[in-house]
């Protein structure tokens, strides 16, 4: 955790120290073509031995590098592109990983030799551990009294903060992690992993990490150092001139002081009124009983004596009801005034036309078919003599 923590803040330090330092160039140059050779120019050792161990561990792993060392181009980016040894296109993304982690750790051992070797840090932080302004001021009089301070600590600077891979170009450990989690459990599995798991710790792993902690601490504290010199050269070079940029988008954007004093400004109210809006909204809404905290009482004979102040959630009022007749307020239809004339030719009587005789081939054409139709069966004056007179005998049978 502790080593993750300072990684962090070196990396902060880092991005605003690389943006800041090409910042002040330009201030000074006004050109970004001469900004970017002097941004280069400045972080030389840190380049030469980065392009170095880059270049050294891939002959070692059998990958094909070749030198491509050309002038920089003008940019308006605060980054060093360090692309000075081109790998070839064969090299694996294990051995590529490897090539890309060879920076850092020739870095942290460099940077781990000058800082005890020649700058004597153990010293300088064993005197500042005691806590006393007169232990603190001794040993920044003794760091500072070493030979060549200021050059080591130039080289230390540059080193440090052009070390650091990028996260996208060690994706082939991600091998190394899962075969190293996979032999941890197998261990673990078998019955004698907390053993060697706690040995591997304590032993090689902690020293490993402990070194690496204090060497990201000796980074920062002369990191701290650098930020200090540059934020008052920065200051005074916009003082003097009244120049100044700002970086959007990670480019830099060329801007007066005053502009910049008033951009801040305008952003300041905007945040202002936006939390003056948002503390309105809050306090605009209705009172809930679900933004009320749960009242839990005490155990017995620690009740709380002054109890919370209540909230009556009222419904809204409802508007009453208008009594008495209502005003008719309708409105009729529109009246056309003025007076109907007739026209005098519609008062004419038409003429009666009687309607064409239809042709005798016509009615007979134009018949009912019902005439044509087969006309129903009647019963015949024979049946009917023949029924009564049937009539007849069945009566006298009867009788």
């Amino acid at each position: 955790m502790l080593v993750g923590g300072l990684f962090v803040l070196l990396r902060q330090l880092e991005h605003w120290l690389h943006q800041h330092i090409f910042k002040v160039g330009w201030l000074v140059t006004k050109s970004f073509q001469t900004t970017t050779i002097l941004y280069y120019t400045f972080f030389l050792p840190g380049v030469f031995l980065h392009e170095l161990s880059f270049w050294f561990v891939a002959g070692i792993l059998n990958v094909h590098a070749k030198s491509s060392i050309q002038w920089p181009e003008a940019q308006e980016i605060a980054e060093l592109k360090l692309s000075f040894v081109e790998l070839s296109r064969d090299a694996g993304p294990f051995r590529l990983a490897l090539i890309t982690l060879a920076p850092l750790i020739t870095g942290v051992t460099v940077v781990w030799l000058i800082a005890n070797n020649l700058l004597d840090f153990n010293s300088f932080f064993a005197l500042i551990r005691s806590g006393g302004l007169s232990d603190v001021s001794a040993a920044i009089g003794q760091l500072t009294s070493t030979t060549d301070f200021w050059l080591w600590t130039y080289i230390l600077f540059t080193i440090s903060n052009t070390m650091i891979p990028r996260l996208q170009d060690l994706k082939g450990l991600r091998i190394v992690l899962i075969l190293i989690a996979v032999a941890a459990a197998a261990l673990i599995f078998i019955g004698v992993g907390n053993e060697v798991v706690v040995q591997v710790l304590v032993g090689p792993v902690a020293d490993a990490l402990f070194l690496l902690a204090g060497t990201f601490a000796v980074i920062i504290f002369i990191d701290l150092i650098f930020v200090v010199l540059l934020g008052s050269i920065e200051a005074a070079i916009e003082r003097v001139t009244g120049d100044s940029a700002m970086f959007r988008r990670g480019k830099l954007v060329a801007m007066t002081r005053q502009e910049i004093r008033e951009m801040r400004q305008r952003q300041s109210r905007r945040e202002t009124r936006a939390l003056q809006s948002r503390n309105a909204a809050k306090e605009s809404r209705k009172p809930s009983i679900y933004s009320r905290p749960l009242a839990i009482p005490g155990p017995p004979g620690e009740e709380p004596v002054t109890q919370s102040s209540s909230v009556i959630v009222e419904p809204d009022e409802q508007p009453a009801l208008q009594t008495g007749t209502r005003p008719d307020d309708r409105r009729g239809p529109d009246m056309i005034t003025g007076s109907a004339t007739a026209n005098r030719s519609s008062m004419a009587t038409p003429a009666l036309i009687a309607p064409p005789e239809p042709d005798k081939e016509d009615e007979d054409e134009g018949e009912s078919p019902a005439l044509h139709s087969t006309p129903e069966p009647t019963e015949s004056e024979d049946d009917i003599i023949e029924m009564s007179d049937d009539d007849e005998d069945e009566m006298e049978d009867d009788n």
